[in-house]
C-alpha cells in the first residue's frame, strides 16, 4: 500500500526527498560554520600562549553581580599606567600597550571605514604578524612616533585596488599624511578577539598619540607571565600595583580588570 502510494504521488515524493535532503544539508552547514568560527577563535586565543593576562576597565568572565553601571563608570588604562606596570612588574616576563579606534582612511578619491590599531613595540615579541610585503615598525619609528604604518589586507584591496601595490604610498588618517610600509598577509573572513588585522592600519602608540585622544578610547594592557610565574602570582601582583598607581584606599574596591586569558581559552574549549 505505502509502495503504491508513492508510485501514485510521484511528485509528493519528490517533493518530500529533496525536503529532507535540503534539511540535512542545512544541518551539516551551521554546525560546520560553527566547528569552523570556534577553531578560529580558539585559534586566536591560542596566538597569546599562556600565562597571559590583559588589564582594561571590562572583565570579560563577569559571573559576579558586580553592577554595570560601576564597569562603565570606570576609568580606562592610561598609557602612564602601563609604563609603571612594565617599570615595577618583576614576575612579568614582557607586555604591550594596545588601543584602536575606526574611523575613515583616504586614498587620492578613495575612502575606507577602517580599524586604526597603535601598539607600543612589544607587541611584535607576542603577536607573530604575518606580513605579505614590506616590514614592521622598526624600534626607532616606535620611539619616534614616526608617521608610517602597516595595513590591512581588505583595506588596501579597497583602497588600491591592488593590495600588492600599497607598500610606499601615502594616505591620510584624521587628516595627517601617514606612509604604508608593511602590508599584512590575508586572514580571511575569520572572527577575531582583539585584532582584525584584514579592516585595519596599525600605528606606533607615539604617532597615534598625537592624533587621537588615546585615553578616552579603547586601551588595554597585554602582560605576559615568566614562565616559572603561575597566573595568580601575577594577577595579585598586577592587581598591587594598579591600585597602587591609581592610589585606592583599602575600603575602595578595584576600578580596572585583570583578565586571565587562560580562562577565556578555557570557556571556548568546554563548548
Amino acid at each position: 500500500m505505502a509502495l503504491q502510494e508513492l508510485k501514485v504521488n510521484k511528485l509528493r515524493t519528490f517533493l518530500s526527498l529533496f525536503g529532507v535532503t535540503i534539511g540535512i544539508f542545512c544541518i551539516i552547514g551551521v554546525l560546520s560554520l560553527v566547528n569552523s568560527l570556534q577553531a578560529s577563535i580558539k585559534g586566536n586565543l591560542d596566538a597569546f600562549g599562556s600565562n597571559m593576562i590583559s588589564v582594561t576597565k571590562w572583565e570579560w568572565l563577569n559571573s559576579s553581580d558586580y553592577p554595570w553601571w560601576k564597569f562603565v563608570n570606570r576609568p580606562q588604562v592610561k598609557y602612564r599606567e602601563y609604563e609603571f606596570l612594565k617599570r615595577y612588574a618583576k614576575n612579568a616576563e614582557t607586555m604591550y600597550y594596545a588601543n584602536n579606534t575606526q574611523t575613515n582612511v583616504l586614498y587620492k578619491d578613495n575612502t575606507y571605514n577602517a580599524i586604526v590599531y597603535c601598539t607600543s613595540d612589544e607587541m611584535n615579541q607576542v603577536q607573530d604578524i604575518q606580513l605579505q610585503a614590506g616590514r614592521l615598525i622598526s624600534p626607532s619609528e616606535y620611539t619616534r612616533g614616526t608617521p608610517v604604518c602597516i595595513i590591512g589586507y581588505d583595506a588596501a584591496t579597497q583602497l588600491f585596488g591592488n593590495a600588492d601595490i600599497c607598500v610606499g604610498k601615502q594616505i591620510t588618517i584624521n587628516n595627517t599624511k601617514v606612509t604604508i610600509i608593511g602590508l599584512v598577509k590575508k586572514q580571511g573572513n575569520v572572527p577575531s578577539i582583539f585584532f582584525q588585522y584584514d579592516y585595519g592600519v596599525i600605528l606606533s602608540y607615539r604617532f597615534f598619540a598625537t592624533i587621537y585622544n588615546a585615553d578616552n578610547l579603547n586601551p588595554l594592557v597585554f602582560v605576559k607571565g615568566k614562565p616559572e610565574i603561575a597566573n595568580e602570582q601575577l594577577i595579585d601582583e598586577l592587581r598591587g600595583l594598579m591600585r597602587q598607581v591609581r592610589r585606592l584606599s583599602p575600603t575602595q574596591d578595584d576600578n580596572f580588570a585583570l583578565n586571565d586569558i587562560d580562562l577565556l581559552r578555557n570557556q571556548f574549549y568546554s563548548l
